[in-house]
């Protein structure tokens, strides 16, 4: 009886070490990793997409700002300017 109970106990570790190679325990890891590493790149490209909107705003707003800071040219008619030119104005 004693002889049994070490035989069960090695062959149940046996039987333990075996699994790791277990075909459907390694697909199940395999399915896991393409799903992780899917879900790093959807967020690696959401970083990224944040970040090119954020400088696409950025860049916006500095062109705003020019546009409305540099002096509105002046439209002056063509007799204004003759009297510029002849220092009349």
């Amino acid at each position: 009886m004693v002889e049994l109970e070490k035989e069960k106990k090695a062959k149940t570790a046996e039987l333990d070490s075996l699994k790791e190679n277990d075909p459907q325990a390694l697909a199940d890891l395999e399915k896991e990793l393409k799903l992780v590493t899917e879900a790093a790149h959807r967020w690696t490209d959401n970083i990224f997409t944040v970040r090119s909107l954020t400088l696409w705003d950025d860049l916006l707003t500095i062109e705003i700002f020019y546009i409305l800071t540099v002096e509105p040219v002046q439209i002056v008619s063509h007799e204004e300017k003759k009297h510029v030119q002849q220092g009349i104005l």
